[in-house]
């Protein structure tokens, strides 16, 4: 990896460099040292009538100094609220919580603005409003220092102040470095993950979305569709075009994923993909866009545009209406999504007709017949134990007792005994899982809840 060339010059760089890297590692590591104490004195002595100041003053304040920001926080008050108070629960997570698992919450925070087309402009100005109105505050709180010794400052000993003004400097200061460094978070995410799939959903244009998709390799074509990373982090545009109500873009998403390409080698349709990213997608597709249920089932069936004999070749790709990604799953989450649905129109689609009738055909079918068959052989031998046998008539006969008590003991065996280890498996299960429902004040097991079970 060494250039061919190198000189005293070279050699004089590559230690600047790293001399440089070395000095600003020290000055953080002093920083977080020094500010983290004080962070932790600052919300601890922090009051809820300060807390209350605060979440209401930085928007007052953010709205005059950009008065375009004003379109961005068009929430509630308890959703404003939340935000505030997550402005102070990341200053107190960059020194107290896991770096790790600070970074992850802010990268998954930093996606969410991704979605909500947040301008990396207005960062700047929210962090110094939050500190000016955090000012006023911390210099309210008691200091029982009244020494005007002059100090080294403890944050990089680079200047002096007096020893009674070291407290609320130290606060002050540590506040601004730890939502300045979540600003940068942030900035940093957005721009990673602003991609022009996503710029496409914030705008709702399709038009846009297919020039983005344009130079997109057919291989890596789906996955631009489908996940945007940041660190450890991801989120789907799909799933945020659905949920953000870029209908538009989401339905031309779809169309884009199950639409078959190829090239000399391979063939590609994002089906797979499709289930394997967003495991749920029917279920985020009827409850966000149900007009868009036809659309993800159309795209699981290929016309051949020739026909042979009056009849045209037809493929449908079962495998994610049969067999779901979690092999834990008996049956596929999108099939029951369609059936929950509750929709006549729906439910007929060709593919979901073909998938029950198969599901049906060579599953269901031969248990049910032989539980039914069961069910009315233990009927018919009800009805001869209890009925016909029973008559005095036919009691005459010696055997007859013998024959109508191992009647009555195969009904018995047959029915009630059935019901009482099924009954006793189930329960043993809801218990052991915790799959129990409130009933009247029993906690009982969830299925004896349903109408069928009851």
């Amino acid at each position: 990896l060494l250039p061919k060339d190198w000189s005293t010059a070279h050699e004089t760089a590559w230690e600047w460099l790293w001399d440089t890297v070395a000095r600003n590692l020290r000055e953080a590591t002093m920083k977080v040292r020094a500010f983290r104490p004080r962070n932790a004195e600052l919300f601890s002595v922090l009051q809820e009538e300060q807390l209350e100041i605060f979440r209401n003053t930085i928007y007052t304040d953010f709205f005059t100094k950009c008065a375009a920001s004003q379109d961005l926080f068009k929430q509630s008050q308890t959703r404003l609220r939340y935000i505030a108070d997550r402005v102070l629960q990341s200053s107190s997570d960059m020194f107290q919580k896991n770096k790790d698992e600070t970074l992850d919450d802010l990268s998954a925070s930093g996606l969410r603005h991704v979605g909500y087309g947040i301008p990396i402009e207005l960062f700047g100005p929210f962090v110094e409003v939050c500190v000016e109105v955090m000012r006023p505050l911390i210099a309210e709180f008691p200091n029982s220092c009244e020494s005007t010794k002059m100090v080294w400052c403890p944050k990089d000993r680079a200047h002096q102040l007096p020893e009674k003004e070291i407290p609320e400097h130290m606060m002050i200061e540590g506040f601004r470095w730890s939502i300045g460094l979540t600003a940068r978070v942030l900035v940093r995410t957005i721009m990673d993950g602003s991609t022009a799939v996503m710029q496409a959903i914030h705008f709702d244009d399709s038009r846009r979305l297919r020039r983005a998709l344009a130079d997109a390799p057919r291989v890596e074509r789906f996955v631009w569709q489908l996940a945007v990373e940041v660190g450890s982090q991801s989120i789907s545009p799909l799933f945020w075009a659905l949920r953000s109500g870029a209908h538009a873009t989401a339905k031309t998403m779809i169309e884009d994923i199950l639409t078959i390409r190829a090239d000399r080698d391979n063939y590609y349709f994002g089906a797979d993909e499709l289930f394997k990213y967003q495991p749920n997608v029917a279920d985020n597709v009827l409850r966000e866009a149900p007009f868009l249920a036809e659309t993800l089932l159309d795209g699981l069936i290929w016309r051949s545009h020739k026909s042979q004999d009056n009849l045209r070749p037809v493929i449908y790709y079962l495998k994610h209406l049969l067999q779901d990604m979690d092999e834990k799953m008996m049956l596929s989450r999108a099939l029951i999504s369609y059936v929950r649905f509750d929709h006549p129109q729906t439910i007929m689609h060709p593919i979901l007709a073909f998938s029950l009738d198969l599901l049906w055909d060579k599953l269901a079918l031969r248990y049910f017949l032989m539980d039914r068959v069961l069910t009315v052989f233990n009927c018919i031998i009800f009805v001869l134990s209890e009925c016909l046998l029973s008559h005095p008539s036919m009691l005459q006969y010696s055997m007859m007792p013998k024959v109508v008590f191992g009647g009555r003991c195969l009904v018995y065996t047959m029915g009630f005994l059935r019901l009482v280890y099924w009954h006793t498996v189930e329960i043993f299960k809801s218990y052991r899982h915790k799959a129990l429902t409130n009933f009247h004040g029993l906690w009982v097991p969830s299925y004896l809840t349903r109408g069928a079970a009851m």
